[in-house]
């Protein structure tokens, strides 16, 4: 009699689970989607100096949401990282933490591990183009958090970019300016979407997300202080200086104006939110860092 129950409860561990039961009240649920602003139809996006900007690649990794505080009670473990294809305009699954109460939200950007979650559109070999370990001025031998590539074109003249960013960013205390974090009751469900603002790369004024956009210091990398075969690199933006604004005093130059201080604020918090933005805290305590 023993063993039928204990093939019962195995062959039923999907339906019931064949657990204790768990005295606490059921759990809010929390719907994580990421939802890119990348214009499809038709695609690209004009910038104020006259340029057309259109991608054919844009990846990123993120993930490893937690809902976390001293007042909030998690109920599952969402850690995890997916690989979004951030030219899709639709609304997609990151992760559905469940927890009760008021929590803080985390979640975070940075080169995906093996088995991370392939999102709609991407490919194992995408995934393993992310993976693959390089160097640069900002980080060395390390795969990438985002890659971005397409082209800007100008009347005749066209310009092409690839460009891998091998960082790794922790958001925290996320919040909007009527609500922090999130308050979830028992049987509750809401959706928290994760913007991504695809034209940030071309953002002329650092800390605004209504910035015009300028292509202009990239063509000059090229054209001036690089090579001028039509392919703007990282290495050639190093070159560019920045303009002589209290506002860029915390940049050396353009590309790192670029790498950390315009792609780290690619994820925007419901659209118009702030986090926290710092290095990633292995021990899972909040990093330090500027906000966005």
């Amino acid at each position: 009699m023993r063993r039928t129950a204990a093939v019962l409860c195995v062959t039923s561990l999907a339906a019931t689970g064949c657990l204790p039961d768990d005295t606490r009240k059921p759990p809010g649920r929390l719907n994580v989607t990421v939802t890119s602003d990348y214009p499809r139809d038709p695609a690209g996006f004009e910038t104020a100096d006259g340029w057309h900007i259109e991608y054919d690649r844009f990846l990123i990794a993120l993930g490893e949401v937690a809902l976390r505080g001293d007042d909030c009670t998690s109920y599952n473990d969402t850690d995890y990282l997916r690989v979004l294809d951030a030219r899709s305009g639709a609304p997609e699954k990151v992760s559905t933490p469940y927890a009760l109460g008021a929590c803080d939200l985390r979640f975070r950007a940075r080169p995906p591990p093996e088995d991370a979650v392939l999102g709609q559109g991407v490919s194992a070999a995408d995934l393993a183009f992310l993976r693959l370990p390089g160097s640069d001025d900002f980080a060395k031998d390390t795969g990438s958090a985002v890659y971005v590539s397409g082209s800007a074109r100008s009347g005749i003249i066209e310009k092409r970019f690839a460009w891998s960013f091998r960082l790794s960013a922790q958001y925290d205390d996320c919040k909007i300016p009527a609500e922090s974090g999130v308050h979830l009751a028992s049987d509750d469900e809401q959706t928290l979407d994760i913007a991504i603002g695809s034209k940030s790369f071309f953002q002329h004024v650092p800390n605004e997300p209504l910035a015009e956009l300028r292509f202009a210091p990239f063509a000059e990398a090229d054209d001036v202080h690089g090579d001028a075969d039509g392919n703007v690199t990282l290495d050639e933006l190093t070159l560019v200086p920045l303009a002589s604004d209290a506002s860029f005093d915390r940049w050396d130059n353009f590309a790192d104006y670029l790498y950390t201080g315009l792609v780290p604020k690619l994820p925007r918090y419901r659209g118009s939110g702030t986090c926290t933005i710092g290095p990633i805290d292995e021990g899972g305590h909040g990093p330090g860092g500027g906000g966005h």
